[in-house]
């Protein structure tokens, strides 16, 4: 398979898989989710080359594609068309939480797509912490 035809298959990969990930922004803000969610993971990329993976026209680096898969929750063999696509083991998938706070003067703050795997009290936890943070 030529090198085109590689990035016009992960092209349909990736957008399947953000399609069914709960926390990726439909349409408007997706390439924008993505590169912040790898940022997190340490990998550094553009915003053109998010755009370039979803128009098509390249193929993510190797780290960057094994952080897509990680932020993703699927695997890399997926991303690639190598297997069917189905959720990844638990242990790798990064789950984002949305987070609100409100500020002294009672504005709210939301913080969303933040890449972590919380239950509900330490949640409760970060949630009240951020508060104190942003009131001082």
């Amino acid at each position: 398979m030529n090198t085109q035809a590689q990035a016009k298959l992960f092209r349909s990969r990736l957008i399947q898989a953000c399609d069914a990930h709960p926390n990726i922004p439909n349409g408007h803000g997706r390439k924008t989710w993505l590169k912040e969610q790898l940022s997190w993971q340490g990998v550094d990329v553009t915003l053109q080359a998010v755009l370039n993976w979803f128009e098509g026209k390249t193929n993510p680096r190797p780290e960057a594609r094994a952080a897509l898969a990680k932020v993703l929750g699927v695997t890399e063999a997926a991303l690639i068309g190598i297997e069917t696509m189905k959720p990844a083991d638990d242990s790798q998938a990064i789950e984002a939480v949305n987070v609100s706070v409100h500020l002294s003067d009672g504005r709210p703050v939301e913080i969303r797509g933040l890449p972590l795997k919380l239950d509900q009290r330490d949640h409760d936890r970060l949630t009240k912490a951020l508060a104190a943070y942003v009131s001082n």
